[in-house]
């Protein structure tokens, strides 16, 4: 958890270049993710499921050594004060910078306006057929 909000970051940086290139998805996947991270962000964050993972569940008996879990724990929650921030700045980069660009036509490769010339190349390559 310490290291999410650079991934969250980094991840918006990635969208940046994509939609300086143009490469942008269509609306509705980008509504439909938007509306995800508002439900996510109007929870606890103790109750997302990415706070409660399978290795935080003691088993009894406790195969980590003494002091361990406890240790884990105290990382983990010492990222909860960059997560939110972090996930605040993607929901409202993709609200204020990526939706407005979004294709509103045919969703998927068909939607994607340099779909028509690359497509046949690429399913070339991949085949194997000239």
């Amino acid at each position: 958890m310490q290291q999410a909000d650079t991934l969250i970051d980094a991840t918006i940086a990635n969208l940046s270049i994509g939609l300086r290139t143009g490469r942008v998805s269509s609306a509705e996947k980008l509504r439909r993710a938007i509306d995800q991270l508002d439900q996510e962000l109007a929870k606890s964050v103790d109750s997302w499921a990415m706070m409660t993972p399978a290795w935080a569940i003691t088993p009894t008996p406790d195969p980590w050594p003494e002091g361990q879990r406890d240790l884990q724990s105290a990382r983990s929650a010492s990222g909860h004060g960059k997560l939110v921030p972090a996930f605040v700045r993607l929901r409202d980069f993709l609200r204020e910078s990526v939706l407005p660009k979004a294709r509103t036509g045919k969703e998927g490769l068909a939607g994607c306006p340099t779909a028509r010339r690359a497509t046949p190349r690429r399913s070339r390559a991949m085949s194997g057929c000239r």
